[in-house]
Order: C-alpha cells, then structure tokens, then sequence
C-alpha cells in the first residue's frame, strides 16, 4: 500500500532500536488487514522522549511502543496511566485518545501468553525470575496473574520489587534471592526466566544442565534465532518460550489498542520468524 498524506503513523522509540523486530512484525499485520498506516522505528535517547512525544502527538499518531531503556520515563510522558502500567512504573505501549496521552503496559500480556504457548501450567512449583529491572518486573506479574509463586534472584536482592508484588498479591508467595543462590532454586522451578542480558553465547543466565523435561524456560532477550541459553535448554529436555514469542503477544495486544481490531497472529509470527506470509 502507497503511503499517502491520509496514512496514519505508529511506530517504536528506543535507543538503540535498530534491531527491532516490531516494524517487520506490525507492518506485516498492518498490510495483511488492508490497514493505511505504517509502523518505523526511531531511534530516541532519553532526554528526547519528550519531545519525540510531543512530534508524533502533532502527527496525529493513533499511537507508538517504547522499548529499552525508555519504558519508565515514558510513564512520565502520558497524561493517564492504566492501573498496570503505574503499578509497574513503566509504559511500552502510548494510545493517543484526543488531548491525551495514555500509557498502557502489554509486557505482562506478552510474557504470559508466550509461556502459555509454550505449554505452561501452574503446577505449584515457583516461577523463577531472573534480573529485578523492568523485564523482569513485568515477567514477576506475569507468572502472579497466573498464580504461580515467584522467587526472584538479582545481583542487588531484588527485596523493593518482592514488596511491590505482595502488595499487589496479598495472597502471593514471593520470595527475593541474591544471584549466587539462584543455581539452588532453578531445579525446584516449574519455569525459569531470564529477563537480564545475559544467554548470548559468552555468558549463561543459569547452567542449562539444570533444567529437565517438565520445565519451561523463558528468555526475554530475543534475536532473528533463538538464544544460546535457549538452545541448550531444550536440548536438555525442557520446553522453550522464544523471545519473539514474547514480543508476538505483546505486540498483538498493542495492534489491537492502535486499529481496535485483533491482531492476524500467524502473519506477525512468520514476519518474526521469517516463513512464508500467511495473509
């Protein structure tokens, strides 16, 4: 479809942001549903958040994600906040509604949809999360909304983020760790995820000899293949919820919030994957 001056504008603020998967993923989407908008992606340092706000509000954007490391100041930006999104203190998608600009978080949607996809089902055993910064804040509420006690492991004892989660989940067990105890934890786990920088091939987030057949692991960082960490996690027999199953789901939640019509998943995952378009 031919832009003209009557195609509207989404988009994907970030710094980096160039290896971003979404434009391929909701442009796909966008051209499939017969939709005249294009979805870029712009490269926004920090202190340029307001302003890149501002410009794409004077374009009457129907709206736009954010993505590392710009989620939280984000939340700073929009006028109204969705009772997720301030309870995290971060925003990854922005609805421009008129006047106003309304930050929503579809991470946790993201992040539980993928591991549901992936075959997991709260079985008692505690989630483990790996990381205390904003991935893994939405990865902690993701496995709360699906009643799943969580253990969380950082370098710096995640003990502010354990509180924020109880006090959402009353009822929730949840549990704070230092990084040197989480090797202890992950075979009592029924799903380990990463949600730190780590699972490339120089560094590991957890060995991958300890996972077994019943587990899941889950890796937030995604690329055009799935992570070293990955890899060797299901050749030890457990099951795997790719990274770009995560950024999948959430985006799907996000398209519907910018069109109001439900995303074409299998279209956006061959996008993400590379296959042949199923539109």
């Amino acid at each position: 479809m031919m832009p003209t001056a009557a195609t509207r504008l989404l988009g994907v603020l970030g710094h980096p942001v160039g290896h971003s998967l979404s434009p391929a993923m909701h442009n796909a989407a966008l051209t499939c549903l017969g939709i005249d908008a294009v979805y870029l992606a712009f490269d926004v340092p920090t202190d340029g958040l307001a302003r890149a706000f501002a410009g794409l509000s004077e374009l009457q954007s129907p709206g736009w994600n954010v993505t590392a490391p710009l989620k939280a100041a984000a939340a700073s930006q929009c006028n109204v906040l969705t009772p997720l999104a301030a309870a995290l203190g971060a925003v990854n998608t922005v609805v421009r509604a008129g006047s106003q600009l309304v930050g929503h978080n579809t991470d946790v949607e993201g992040i539980q949809r993928a591991l549901e996809f992936a075959g997991f089902a709260p079985d008692g055993r505690p989630g483990l999360v790996l990381g205390a910064g904003g991935a893994a804040r939405a990865a902690a509420w993701a496995l709360a909304r699906l009643g799943t006690p969580v253990i969380i492991a950082a370098r710096s004892e995640p003990v502010e983020l354990a509180a924020g989660l109880r006090r959402a989940y009353p009822g929730l067990d949840v549990g704070a760790i230092s990084w040197e105890m989480r090797d202890g934890i992950v075979p009592q786990s029924g799903v380990v995820i990463n949600a730190t920088p780590l699972g490339r091939e120089d560094s590991l987030p957890v060995h991958p000899g300890l996972l077994a057949p019943g587990q899941v692991a889950c890796d937030l960082v995604y690329g055009p293949a799935p992570t070293p960490w990955l890899i060797a996690a299901r050749q030890a027999g457990a099951r795997v919820a790719d990274g770009r199953e995560v950024l999948l789901y959430q985006g799907a939640a996000a398209f519907l919030l910018f069109t109001g019509r439900p995303a074409p998943l299998e279209v956006m995952r061959q996008a993400l994957y590379g296959g042949e378009d199923q539109c």
